[in-house]
């Protein structure tokens, strides 16, 4: 009955460490998802500018200076 009105109004210490330790990580396993998907962001982007590249460098009629061996 005292453990009872004790802890009726307030968390135990331990539950309440394990609930910020959660919480910590939950976060930090969203940061390391949101990095990987900006990641990803980059890598596709840098594919199609090398696309676009090519096939600019694929049209003949180019001036000079846009040619990939000038």
């Amino acid at each position: 009955m005292r453990y009872g009105s004790i802890y009726e109004f307030t968390a135990h210490p331990v539950y309440l460490t394990l609930k910020v330790s959660a919480r910590r990580q939950q976060a930090q396993l969203a940061m390391l998802a949101e990095a990987e998907r900006e990641k990803e962001k980059r890598a596709d982007s840098d594919k199609v500018l090398v696309q676009r590249i090519s096939r600019l460098e694929q049209i003949s009629d180019l001036p000079g200076p846009l040619l990939a061996g000038c």
